[in-house]
């Protein structure tokens, strides 16, 4: 590109170095603001998956310290072990079913598996049926506690799983037991699916088969999840961080495991949703950027003009005046640094051309003799009233 002045190559390169360096700028402040963004909010999703895998863990231990805290009253303890359920017992399960709102069901049976008195949240009595659960009576036999850890679907349509402890007797044998359904869903309603994660960002939990215990969309409770390749990862690590692509969009998953019963706690959100913050920031620091870049060109240009093509432009017309023998020309405006400098050697310069060409013009002038001066193309330059007359021209030297 060729510059026909200064002033433009300066605006050009100083204008291109300011835009250039701007942008790089506002590209690598973006960039670290976007992954800084994405780095803290997957560790807050990661936090809180973790809280709330604590907080279903001691939802799931306080229970079963309640039911073994039953067991081990007298009331409750000797109707099992005797196989009766006195009015007692009956009304101390009632109003333990009442007094919890997790509580979905609570049975009480003996050694063999029949349900000694039992009672479920919508009303309906259990007495007298046989316990169509073989895992909860073959722990509860072997003088174990039982955490259910593969849900089933109530007749609300929730999601439930049983805790239930053995009453034992003097010798330490298993004569029966206590158990309770309780409501995971309804802990879930409010502990994990009341949380969020930017815009459309939500946790969710899978069991050891991999179907959905908790999910915003109801319909997806108990199915299988393990069709998805990100179910599959989950599944297979204690602890997961990744991404993977969801109807043609880049989430970011994280997990971990209820070391109790086995259960994925999952958190999941798109990547453009959780950037949605360093995305603004962005825009922000582009808009600020431009500023800055017609600010500084602008800035630069102005002082270009007023301390360097200005001063420059007035010395040049001052030199134009002298060349062409005006050496009354005076130099206008003011001038700062080195061009204040330049400013003074010209000007003294030119006072002592003044000086040397007024002694030159009154030597000339004072000779009696006849003198013509000519420049090389033969054109008259200074003649004296001596050769006018000599040349018999009437008329004034200065005029030739």
């Amino acid at each position: 590109m060729r510059f026909k002045s200064i002033s433009t190559q300066i605006t050009v390169l100083t204008g291109g170095l300011v835009v250039f360096f701007m942008c790089a700028f506002v590209f690598i402040a973006s960039k670290t603001a976007y992954d800084g963004t994405l780095r803290s909010e997957t560790a807050n999703m990661a936090q809180v998956g973790q809280q709330i895998e604590k907080v279903a863990e001691d939802f799931v231990t306080s229970n079963l310290t309640a039911v073994r805290g039953l067991t081990q009253q007298k009331t409750l303890a000797s109707g099992v072990l005797y196989g009766s359920a006195s009015l007692v017992m009956k009304d101390q399960l009632q109003q333990t079913l009442k007094g919890n709102p997790h509580y979905a069901a609570i049975f009480a049976f003996d050694a063999a598996g029949k349900v000694l008195y039992g009672y479920t949240d919508d009303g309906k009595e259990m007495s007298g049926k046989q316990l169509d659960m073989p895992e909860v009576l073959a722990a509860v036999t072997a003088g174990k506690e039982f955490i259910d850890t593969t849900p089933f679907k109530g007749s609300k349509g929730n999601v439930l799983f049983t805790i239930a402890a053995p009453v034992q007797n003097v010798m330490g044998q298993s004569g029966g037991g206590i158990a309770i359904n309780l409501d995971w869903t309804s802990f879930s309603d409010r502990f994990v699916e009341s949380v969020k994660f930017g815009q459309q960002g939500y946790p969710f939990v899978l069991d050891a088969k991999g179907r959905f215990l908790s999910h915003p969309n109801k319909a997806l409770l108990l199915t299988d999840a393990t069709q998805y390749d990100f179910a599959r990862a989950v599944l297979a690590q204690q602890t997961t961080q990744f991404q993977y692509l969801w109807e043609g969009k880049t989430k970011i998953l994280v997990s971990c495991t209820m070391p109790i019963t086995g259960w994925k706690i999952c958190s999941s959100a798109y990547e453009d949703d959780l950037a949605t913050v360093a995305r603004q920031q962005r825009m922000l620091l582009a808009i600020m950027g431009l500023v800055a870049i017609v600010a500084l060109t602008g800035s630069i240009v102005l002082l270009t003009r007023r301390l360097i093509i200005g001063p420059m432009n007035r010395i040049r017309q001052f030199a134009g005046q002298v060349a062409q023998g005006d050496l009354r020309a005076v130099m206008d405006g003011a001038y700062r640094y080195e061009l204040d400098d330049l400013a003074r050697s010209i000007q003294t310069m030119v006072a002592d051309l003044k000086e040397k060409l007024g002694f030159s013009q009154s030597v000339l002038e004072a000779m009696v003799v006849p003198v013509l001066i000519v420049d090389r193309e033969e054109r008259t330059v200074f003649t004296n009233k001596a050769c006018m007359d000599m040349l018999e021209i009437d008329t004034d030297p200065k005029a030739q």
